[in-house]
């Protein structure tokens, strides 16, 4: 019996390190279906001023996104059954236009469950913890 839960951990959190990574690829491409199709029904999404259902706030950052990149690192997963806490740095860059580039960097505090279908999203918050403007490219 231990080595199955054991087992269960391991998958889980390696599926949930997946959708950290889809997430970021589905941002990247401004593909807001992908980033919709990995939460749950009910699922919802915070980042800055923009928050409520997933698919909703998916939409609002199509509108928004523009030229943004985003990437995660040093994930700690806590997994309990069929649910689990997330938290990970998360890195976006974008352009602002008038040649200046926006870094911004802070946390992502998820929340997951499992299911028949894989592990999906329930809730992401994103906070920043730091912004940098900058010039793109230095004389």
């Amino acid at each position: 019996m231990m080595e199955d839960a054991a087992l269960h951990t391991a998958l889980a959190g390696e599926q949930i390190a997946d959708l950290l990574a889809l997430w970021c690829e589905a941002f990247n491409a401004g593909d807001m279906a992908l980033m919709g199709s990995l939460f749950c029904v009910a699922g919802e999404m915070e980042i800055g001023e923009t928050k409520g259902d997933a698919f909703v706030v998916a939409a609002s950052l199509a509108a928004k996104a523009g030229d943004w990149r985003a990437s995660t690192a040093n994930e700690c997963v806590a997994i309990s059954g069929d649910e689990a806490l997330v938290e990970s740095y998360i890195f976006l860059t974008g352009d602002t236009g008038g040649g200046l580039a926006r870094h911004h960097a802070g946390r992502a505090l998820d929340r997951f469950v499992g299911g028949r279908d894989g592990w999906r999203f329930t809730s992401r918050r994103i906070v920043i913890d730091w912004r940098l403007d900058a010039l793109e490219h230095a004389p």
